[in-house]
């Protein structure tokens, strides 16, 4: 009888703390998601012959500037303009390179430095 008597108590012990942990008065948990980072506007690109577009930074919360901008092969898409935050990219022949800007900060201790790559395709333009 006493044995009986103890699982019973036990099982509604756990079933009410059971229904305590599941009550919303604890409060909801908060997941923040993770800070972004600095990064240019797009990672890819395509731009017709002769099209130009003004690539940009964008989640630049801490200052970041660019300081050199590069592409890697200049006969399909040239690379100019270059201003703080943005830098133009032109077609000119059919292909795919990527282009590259180095940032740099002083508002990080460790890491002042930063490479942000986008891909550029160029198509014929259409006639």
């Amino acid at each position: 009888m006493k044995k009986k008597f103890m699982k019973k108590a036990a099982a509604v012990s756990l079933s009410v703390a059971m229904a305590c942990a599941a009550l919303p008065a604890a409060g909801p948990i908060n997941a923040s998601a993770a800070a972004k980072y600095v990064t240019l506007r797009t990672k890819f690109k395509t731009l017709k012959i002769g099209q130009k577009n003004k690539m940009t930074l964008i989640n630049n919360t801490q200052g970041w500037k660019i300081s050199k901008i590069a592409t890697e092969d200049r006969t399909i898409a040239m690379v100019s303009a270059k201003t703080a935050s943005s830098f133009q990219i032109k077609g000119k022949c059919e292909g795919r390179t990527v282009v590259k800007a180095r940032l740099k900060t002083n508002a990080k201790k460790k890491v002042k430095s930063k490479l942000v790559k986008c891909t550029v395709n160029v198509v014929p333009a259409e006639k």
